[in-house]
């Protein structure tokens, strides 16, 4: 499995204090069937000291996985805020595309609040060769009371990444419902974990896939955490995730959070 959204780095945003909390997470990682992991640190300025610190950190995290021979691959990337999707030029966000990957572009989608205009810049970044990768839209209050908003953003040419911690304690009954609505309507392209050391359930995908398992069995979730993840860091365009094989799944989902009748 391959994690594109994770906080693991030391010490330079709030995911990890210490080299010792790094090595916790991927150990726990590796353990669950993680592979590689793209860095993803918050990055909300550019002039923000966290782009000098990631490179150091990724540097010696790599060595000490090394030195453990924990067989995970790191990639540097960054979470860029909204505000800094709409607001930057073109060539600075490609600057914090993901390494390796080409193009993708990690947007941190606020939990509050809708920044003016960024469906305009999803639409620019798209045309200028970047792909504009939505984190955690599950949680922002404005998608959670109008599901067409991310529908939109989708149309303009953005993928949508879930993330694992929204299944967990931290973000309400709200951010479950719009996790699940998203993903049974098949507008969800892949996951990331999103950890952060204070939150363990988010380490790895296994509660998550548990879960999804249990709510929509038919769901390709494979496709979620390795098949598209592969293949955005590939460059590779993302295949649809299958709602249901025979519908019964989606059409449950399509009752108790849609409330279409199937």
């Amino acid at each position: 499995m391959i994690d594109t959204h994770s906080h693991i780095l030391p010490g330079v945003d709030d995911g990890s204090a210490s080299l010792d909390d790094s090595l916790e997470m991927a150990r726990a990682a590796y353990a669950g069937g993680i592979r590689e992991i793209v860095c993803t640190p918050h990055l909300d300025d550019p002039d923000s000291p966290v782009l000098y610190r990631a490179g150091d950190s990724l540097v010696e995290l790599r060595a000490r996985l090394a030195e453990e021979d924990i067989g995970i691959t790191l990639r540097l990337g960054f979470e860029v805020s909204a505000n800094m999707a709409v607001f930057s030029e073109i060539e600075e966000l490609a600057s914090f595309a993901i390494e390796g990957g080409g193009s993708a572009v990690l947007v941190e989608v606020p939990h509050h609040g809708w920044p003016s205009r960024l469906e305009e810049a999803i639409f620019r970044m798209r045309t200028n060769g970047l792909t504009p990768v939505l984190a955690h839209p599950e949680r922002n209050d404005h998608i959670q009371r109008d599901p067409d908003l991310l529908a939109r953003c989708i149309g303009a040419g953005a993928v949508v990444q879930a993330t694992a911690a929204s299944l967990g304690p931290d973000f309400g009954k709200g951010t479950k419902r719009a996790f699940f609505r998203h993903l049974g309507l098949g507008q969800i392209s892949l996951m990331g974990t999103d950890a952060h050391h204070h939150r363990r359930g988010s380490w790895t995908f296994t509660d998550t896939l548990s879960v999804v398992h249990k709510r929509l069995p038919a769901m390709d979730s494979a496709l979620l955490v390795d098949g598209n993840p592969m293949r955005l860091l590939q460059g590779e365009r993302l295949l649809p995730v299958e709602r249901s094989a025979d519908g019964a799944s989606i059409s449950w989902w399509r009752r108790r959070f849609l409330g279409v009748q199937s």
